[in-house]
């Protein structure tokens, strides 16, 4: 009953809220779109692949339904410039194909590799609509955009809370049966939102402590650790000119964190007696050996997409960067970073860095390739912010 009530909830607000294209935002964030999620819970389709083509055939009809009531007018001048900041992702996507159609011919073509860059590819291309969208003037901004999350944030927080007061917090919380991690980070999102929204203002201190509760009762470490350092970025940016702020709220926040030390190990440790001993956290690093070891077979050119799962314990490191080191070597990478731009991507300077900071490194805890959507997106955002090609 939970579950149906949460879904009628979001999606409402998204048609209330987003416009034309709601279903659009809903999407990859977290890499499993909405679509599947509401396929998979009417029982239309189990499989990933149906559910990403039907996410794509979806995606169109409401794109060639709101284009076709909208009117466009761009000059060369401007496309080019959009061109250019979208190619060298384009760049990488060519590459990670490449890597997975000529990759290590001791592996077969791998299944998982496919739906790993078919649906970032997938992603991308919305991408490449909500971009269209942002640009002209279609009565659709990235305002609209981040109160999307907002929203999606704060339904979500609110639903935990009221579970939370019903049945406790004795295991790890989550939504119609859904990921914790992937919920947890739609919540931080929502805060990050929230706080751009409002930027600092009075209300937006009242948000807080409803997305980081919901969040916490996730027990999704990862998200977690990933918005805290990235408020605490925001906080000192937001105040850069006070340096006596500054230092004060830095000693606040190591004297709370201080103070709450067991309480904080006992949450990354999840009870367990020791933080380094937790079978989660041997886990883990026995997946980043295992990815360096499939990086020192090729480190050039990687394994190939999809082929780390013959090294390691899983399908994937639980870190975007050793995935990328292990699957598609240095070169990999380099394409990556030469994409992303990070000195421009992470520049608290423009309203869209915080999403690029918490993305990134939520991506050093978990989540694969599929996960790189908001990265993408909101590293485009900023450089586009940067070139003022955007309707706010």
């Amino acid at each position: 009953m939970a579950t149906n009530i949460y879904l009628a909830l979001m999606l409402l607000i998204l048609l209330l809220i987003l416009g034309p294209l709601p279903l659009l935002l809903a999407i990859f964030v977290n890499g499993m779109p909405i679509f599947g999620q509401v396929m998979q819970l009417v029982g239309i389709a189990d499989g990933q692949f149906l559910i990403s083509w039907f996410i794509l055939f979806t995606i169109v009809v409401f794109a060639t339904i709101f284009f076709k009531f909208s009117s466009f007018n761009i000059s060369r001048e401007r496309l080019k410039t959009f061109a250019m900041i979208l190619n060298p992702w384009l760049l990488f996507i060519a590459y990670l194909w490449l890597r997975f159609l000529f990759s290590d011919p001791v592996f077969a073509l791998s299944s998982y590799g496919f739906f790993k860059i078919f649906n970032f590819s997938l992603g991308i291309f919305v991408i490449f609509l909500l971009l269209v969208m942002f640009t002209m003037k279609t009565g659709f901004s990235t305002k609209h955009f981040e109160y999307g999350l907002f929203f999606i944030g704060l339904a979500t927080s609110l639903l935990l809370i009221l579970i939370v007061l019903d049945t406790g917090m004795e295991h790890r919380l989550v939504i119609f049966g859904g990921n914790p991690l992937a919920v947890a980070r739609n919540i931080l999102i929502g805060l990050i939102a929230c706080l751009n929204i409002l930027y600092f203002k009075k209300w937006a201190f009242l948000f807080i402590p409803i997305f980081l509760i919901a969040a916490f009762a996730t027990g999704s470490r990862g998200p977690f650790i990933a918005a805290l350092l990235t408020l605490y970025l925001m906080m000192m940016f937001r105040y850069k000119n006070k340096a006596l702020f500054n230092v004060f709220f830095t000693v606040i926040v190591i004297a709370i964190l201080l103070y709450n030390y067991d309480t904080i190990v006992m949450f990354l440790a999840r009870g367990s007696d020791s933080f380094w001993h937790h079978p989660s956290i041997i886990a883990r690093i026995n997946l980043y050996d295992s990815a360096l070891v499939a990086f020192q077979e090729n480190p050039l050119f990687g394994v190939g997409i999809g082929n780390y799962q013959n090294y390691g314990q899983h399908r994937y490191p639980h870190n975007i960067i050793l995935e990328l080191l292990a699957e598609t070597g240095f070169f990999g990478v380099i394409l990556f970073f030469i994409a992303l731009r990070p000195m421009k991507t992470f520049n608290l300077h423009y309203k869209f860095s915080p999403y690029a900071i918490f993305a990134f490194l939520a991506l050093m805890f978990s989540q694969d390739i599929t996960g790189l959507f908001l990265l993408v997106l909101s590293s485009i955002l900023v450089l586009m912010q940067r070139k003022n090609l955007l309707i706010s």
